[in-house]
């Protein structure tokens, strides 16, 4: 049996990887007005860009869905051009709504129920 270590290339599935490190989806609340991605976040994974894998910015799929502040969203056409222009480097979105974490309606919206996966 040929020893590895977590510096060796691998493949996940049909994807290579250039190591064995992955990140999970990370929320990090800096979300420009519109709850659009700005240039931090490209900056932030550009100086993670050596990981094998990293799994994106976990990002709300509507308005309803928004849980925390300042989180990204997908459901917008700037919010689209933000992750897009952000060095081409989205390959795929966790995405996600916040809904166990609080009260049926948001605090955030509150004249809106919030929304529940189904």
């Amino acid at each position: 049996m040929t020893q590895t270590t977590l510096f060796d290339p691998c493949t996940l599935g049909e994807i290579p990887l250039s190591n064995r490190i992955v990140m999970a989806p990370l929320t990090r609340n800096r979300a420009a007005a519109g709850l659009v991605p700005g240039p931090q976040a490209a900056q932030y994974y550009a100086q993670r860009a050596t990981a094998g894998l990293i799994i994106s910015e976990a990002s709300q799929i509507s308005r309803q869905g928004q849980g925390y502040q300042d989180t990204p969203g997908i459901y917008t056409g700037a919010q689209v051009a933000g992750f897009s222009c952000n060095c081409g480097m989205w390959g795929g979105f966790h995405m996600w709504i916040c809904n166990r974490m609080g009260p049926r309606r948001s605090r955030l919206r509150p004249s809106r129920p919030r929304e529940r996966p189904s």
